[in-house]
């Protein structure tokens, strides 16, 4: 069925199981998304290169356990028909009308934007293209990537012409680890729409309002919607960065950065975030790297923000020195356990986790030092090259560097008869300063 340049006065006339849909990348929000797109009668094809991935699927099974909702969806619509997986993208491209590209973008070892993955899959796309298809970015890109970078790769691989015989867009995931079905259907945000004409950007309303029950939001083009995507994970990190400036402040000041925040935001105005041991996850420690790529000025305050975010760590082994000293305890001579390798609370996830950086630093410094995290078995956490450790035997200090509601319940009246030296630095301000400190502890906090 060819969609593109299709009768306007028709498009509201088209029903989900008229279309055919392909979502190249079928992890933590590419897979979430191929079964919404199921649960709303599109049929799917789901396309990844982990074959292991593409028959589990194809088995009913959920490859992602921890997605809620994701595991009923797949079983149901895999039965049903409406989704199966495939490692062939040439193939799913040629039964498609709509395919959709939702695979990471990284950084590489220079900061400078990764886009080979979003390249592979647009060859494989352009090879099955066919006139009257459209092709729409969700992953987070460079401004201009979908114009300059992927309509030209599907110009050269099909030989067709964009606006002509095909179209392109690029329609941002705006979705968490956790909540990514409810997300997709719009539970906060609505869908954003950048295509690259009128009558594309018509026919993918269309379609995403089928999914987004909060409706969609259409721009001018591709690069003002990539543009908005990377926009609010700047603002974040620059939020962060300025909170954790206050914390920097404060404590040369020897003054509570909580006590403050907590007072400054009873003014209506003010919204200050709390300071933490740094930015961790796809998103927020990426993107702004995008921007640095793309422009040559006006970029200083958001370099001045990674900057910040990124010392976090090296703050936060001060305040362990800090801490350990109060207790005449020297880092050398200590054992450290850090609580938290997920780059937040709640979330199995480690992608540029501070409780990581700052365990890999204290290692580097030749420090004994150990992690738990309650979301990560032993040999999970021992395969990310840390060591175990589930007991506060022998520790000299704890760092909290993850949210878990296990870390916010922890029974320290028992930690206290265990642990060798009273000493804890708490980088997520989730403990009860007052009453550790009754108990003998050694608190300090960001």
């Amino acid at each position: 069925m060819k969609l593109y340049k299709q009768n306007l006065k028709n498009i509201n006339k088209i029903k989900p199981f008229q279309i055919n849909v392909s979502v190249y990348g079928l992890g933590k929000m590419g897979l979430p998304l191929a079964a919404v797109f199921a649960k709303n009668r599109f049929n799917v094809i789901g396309v990844d290169t982990n074959l292991s991935v593409v028959n589990k699927i194809n088995r009913g099974e959920n490859p992602i356990p921890g997605e809620r909702g994701l595991s009923y969806l797949i079983k149901k619509f895999v039965k049903n028909k409406k989704l199966y997986a495939t490692t062939d993208g040439k193939l799913a491209s040629e039964k498609t009308d709509i395919k959709i590209i939702i695979v990471p973008t990284f950084l590489n070892k220079n900061n400078q934007p990764d886009l080979s993955m979003v390249k592979n899959v647009t060859e494989k796309i352009g090879e099955g293209l066919k006139e009257g298809d459209i092709v729409i970015l969700e992953s987070t890109a460079p401004p201009k990537t979908t114009l300059e970078i992927i309509a030209k790769i599907l110009e050269e691989k099909s030989g067709l012409k964009l606006n002509v015989d095909f179209s392109v867009a690029h329609c941002p995931e705006r979705t968490n680890s956790g909540t990514a079905i409810s997300d997709i259907e719009g539970r906060i945000n609505p869908k954003i729409i950048g295509a690259s004409d009128e009558e594309t950007t018509n026919i993918i309303t269309h379609i995403y309002k089928k999914i987004n029950k909060r409706g969609v939001l259409q721009l001018n083009n591709p690069t003002v919607a990539e543009m908005v995507k990377i926009s609010e994970m700047v603002y974040r990190d620059v939020k962060i960065a300025y909170a954790n400036t206050l914390a920097l402040i404060c404590n040369e000041l020897h003054i509570d950065v909580h006590e403050v925040i907590e007072a400054a935001n009873t003014d209506a105005g003010c919204e200050i975030l709390k300071p933490g041991p740094g930015v961790g996850g796809h998103c927020i420690p990426v993107y702004p790297y995008f921007i640095f790529d793309k422009v040559k000025n006006n970029f200083d305050l958001l370099k001045s923000a990674r900057k910040i975010n990124d010392s976090m760590s090296n703050f936060t082994i001060n305040l362990i020195k800090k801490s350990l000293s109060e207790k005449n305890k020297k880092l050398k001579e200590s054992t450290i356990l850090i609580l938290g390798i997920a780059y937040r609370g709640g979330v199995k996830e480690t992608r540029m986790s501070p409780g990581i950086k700052i365990y890999k630093e204290l290692e580097k410094k030749s420090i004994n030092v150990f992690a738990f995290d309650p979301l990560f078995k032993k040999e999970e956490i021992e395969k990310l090259g840390m060591n175990y450790r589930d007991s506060f035997k022998n520790i000299d200090c704890v760092v909290i560097t993850a949210e878990h509601d296990e870390f916010k319940n922890l029974n320290w009246k028992k930690i206290s008869k265990e642990i060798r030296t009273k000493s804890i630095v708490d980088t997520k301000s989730i403990i009860n300063v007052n009453k550790l400190k009754k108990m003998g502890f050694s608190i300090n906090i960001i």
